[in-house]
């Protein structure tokens, strides 16, 4: 609008047209396009596409249940039916009480989808044809075996299992207590109508890019994630994922591995030389103290910083045998921690440090002044520049001859890995507004562009051992891994083809 009120309609015309392409407001395809020149408006992607993550709920497999007449029936449900389990035997006076109820809400439901089998838990064959009859039940009677008992592992009587269209345990009744059969019957209900709880939740939006990537899995959390970390080890690479008062550990498929009781905040991976060298570091931004975590045996130990807190990253070790060490960016300057001395000596500057990066044989720490300080190893300042005073994080490109950059104190995390394939790494940048940027740094191109609210954490990791790194996303109580598409053809829900936005206005 500025430069339409100016007279600069070219290049306003530039960015209404990318504006546009991306999804503009009625205002940039209408009088902001005609103010600019007119003509045909570039086309737009009306509806942005989701990225999705599916609800955590057990799965079943499908194992046959030997019915009393003779059939077969499985525990997962087919034709898009819900299905209830009622485990029983004839001598628990709550299962007598129970499975008239269930029999009700059977003839009630059964033309909305409801399947119910009442399992018996292996009485004699006579025995529990007399109590079916005795209790007026039409619903299909089967027999408890070894089969259901490794995954049901029934200890208690009557037990009742909600099963839901797609073979996902929603709800479990260990026991019997007064009007239960009023809960069972409303959560029964919910599943055969429009069952929301169910249905795959969008974490964000892509606007631009989406045929470059696809979902490789994505997994939600209790607690909001603060931090998210790769480790690497012969066995192979776990995602471990601070959240609440535990670091949950994720195989490369995204499958639960593990859990260690932990306050974490932000965590780093520590590339420890030893099995007692601890694993991760974490901090949070603002306060003092850094916590060092062992995964194997779950203890911890903290140090407390002079000053606040702003940023850690970890310094490569001098020798083979050497301790991890971490350089602090604090409000007194820069710090080297020893994790195995767990003392911490005072490096070159003495401004308050907001952001800091390591890449190659330097530290680069940028001071709240505007000075971008370069440091040894061993925390001497080897050379200094003025910068933007505004700038407030450094971003690594992940190639130390390919610098860095200086960005302001709005970008909430970055990465850089070997996103999508090719030879060099690209560069992920997430800003607190809630937008996701991945770019070329050779060339400026943005390769893809999110509305992803809510990120904590970006990092990167060959979770398939393709050559090419997944971008993994942290968000409020979500972790996601992208990766790239072999095609524009092969995106793959739940992330779908959107086309790509005019690469011309695209800058570094």
């Amino acid at each position: 609008r500025a430069l339409l009120a100016a007279g600069r309609r070219e290049r306003a015309r530039d960015i209404l047209a990318r504006a546009i392409r991306l999804g503009a407001s009625d205002w940039a395809r209408s009088e902001g396009w005609n103010r600019a020149g007119g003509g045909t408006p570039p086309e737009f992607s009306s509806e942005p596409k989701a990225v999705l993550v599916e609800p955590e709920f057990p799965r079943l497999p499908s194992l046959p249940l030997q019915l009393l007449d003779g059939g077969v029936h499985s525990i997962v449900p087919a034709g898009g039916k819900a299905l209830l389990l009622d485990f029983w035997a004839s001598w628990c006076p709550p299962c007598m009480i129970e499975l008239p109820r269930i029999q009700a809400l059977y003839e009630a439901e059964r033309e909305r989808g409801l399947e119910v089998i009442a399992v018996n838990a292996e009485e004699p064959e006579e025995l529990v044809r007399k109590t079916a009859g005795r209790l007026g039940l039409t619903i299909p009677v089967a027999r408890y075996n070894a089969a259901l008992d490794a995954v049901f592992k029934v200890r208690v009587l009557p037990t009742t299992v909600l099963v839901d269209r797609e073979g996902r345990v929603r709800a479990r009744w260990d026991g019997y207590e007064a009007g239960q059969e009023a809960l069972v019957a409303a959560k029964a209900k919910k599943l055969l109508g429009d069952d929301p709880e169910g249905r795959p939740r969008k974490i964000a939006d892509i606007l631009a890019g989406a045929d470059r990537v696809q979902t490789a899995w994505a997994r939600e959390f209790s607690d909001a994630v603060t931090g998210l970390a790769v480790l690497r080890s012969p066995e192979g690479i776990r995602v471990a994922a601070a959240a609440g008062r535990s670091v949950s550990l994720l195989d490369a498929r995204g499958e639960p591995s593990g859990k260690v009781a932990f306050s974490g905040g932000r965590i780093l991976a520590l590339e420890a030389p030893c099995a007692t060298d601890p694993d991760l570091a974490a901090f949070r931004t603002g306060g003092t103290e850094i916590a060092l975590l062992d995964l194997d045996s779950g203890q911890a130990s903290t140090w407390r910083a002079p000053a606040a807190v702003f940023e850690v990253a970890p310094v490569p070790a001098e020798r083979k045998a050497a301790a991890p060490r971490l350089a602090l960016a604090t409000g007194s300057g820069v710090y080297l921690l020893d994790t195995a001395a767990m003392a911490a000596s005072r490096a070159g500057g003495t401004g308050e440090t907001l952001s800091l990066a390591v890449e190659g044989g330097r530290i680069l720490a940028l001071e709240a002044r505007g000075r971008l300080l370069a440091l040894d190893h061993s925390g001497r300042v080897v050379a200094e520049a003025d910068v933007d005073p505004a700038a407030g994080r450094l971003v690594p490109f992940g190639i130390a001859s390919s610098g860095f950059g200086v960005g302001p104190s709005g970008i909430a995390a970055s990465a850089a890995g070997r996103f999508l394939g090719g030879a060099d790494p690209r560069i992920a940048v997430a800003t607190v507004a809630g937008q996701l940027v991945l770019l070329d740094p050779a060339s400026g191109e943005e390769l893809l562009r999110a509305d992803w609210p809510g990120i904590t954490a970006l990092a990167a990791a060959d979770l398939d051992g393709d050559g090419a790194e997944e971008l993994l996303v942290a968000s409020d109580r979500f972790v996601a891994a992208l990766r790239a598409a072999a095609s524009p053809e092969a995106h793959g829900a739940p992330v779908e083809t959107v086309k790509n936005g005019d690469r011309s206005a695209s800058r570094r």
